[in-house]
């Protein structure tokens, strides 16, 4: 998939090439222009020579009868033939990736944003996650290797941490939800389908150990709360 990816970044700086190179240009006739180049000498030399910026040139002097006239030298963009190009590409792309067909697209109609992506679970939001939980268990096997090889060459003396003792972070802040996601862990937990601590673990995405330490901590504010009840309760009576 990397030479599709190559293939795609390469025609679309084409394309942007070929939109700067479109710009009008046109050839007007020596008579119209004044060309004096002075050097650091003080003598002047005329120096011709091509800009991509440029857009307007001197006609060389030839036969032409109408040499007076200002000649148009624009290129037509080939837009559409580069943009297809791109969509072929990105359709290569969904295939060697294993996505559905139409995706990924260049014709700028279907572009949202991505609380639209969130709200919709749309196939892209679904291919976010599973390349995130991918690239989470990947770099916590990657930090464990790193504590295994230093510790082979003594340079770390402790054991290597568990899958579970590390945390990795990867919001981005585009696409989680927060409150959905908190609203889901909510649910889960009212029904019975996992623990607090999970709850605490996945939402504030942090290890095991510390939300077993931040659970205790809630928990101990509670029965401390029910605790100062209990005793103006005793004092001053319901």
């Amino acid at each position: 998939a990397k030479t599709t990816i190559d293939f795609i970044n390469t025609t679309y700086d084409e394309f942007m090439w070929e939109v700067k190179m479109g710009q009008r240009r046109v050839a007007v006739p020596e008579s119209l222009t004044a060309l004096t180049v002075r050097t650091a000498d003080g003598d002047v030399v005329p120096r011709p020579r091509f800009e991509s910026d440029q857009n307007v040139y001197i006609r060389m002097g030839g036969r032409d009868l109408d040499s007076s006239a200002i000649q148009d030298l624009t290129t037509p963009i080939r837009a559409d033939d580069y943009i297809k190009a791109i969509n072929e590409g990105l359709s290569l792309f969904e295939m060697q990736i294993g996505v559905s067909a139409g995706l990924f697209s260049f014709d700028g109609k279907s572009m949202k944003t991505a609380t639209e992506i969130v709200s919709e679970n749309s196939d892209t939001y679904q291919m976010r996650n599973s390349i995130v939980a991918l690239v989470e268990q990947s770099l916590k096997e990657l930090v464990i290797s790193i504590f295994e090889i230093a510790k082979a060459y003594d340079l770390y003396q402790g054991e290597a941490p568990g899958m579970d003792n590390i945390s990795v972070s990867l919001d981005d802040g585009v696409f989680t939800d927060r409150d959905a996601e908190l609203d889901y862990w909510i649910k889960v937990v009212n029904a019975g389908f996992g623990t607090r601590e999970m709850a605490i673990q996945k939402v504030l995405n942090v290890t095991e150990e510390k939300a077993q330490e931040i659970a205790a901590e809630i928990n101990t504010g509670i029965v401390d709360k029910i605790n100062q009840q209990r005793t103006d309760t005793h004092l001053y009576g319901e």
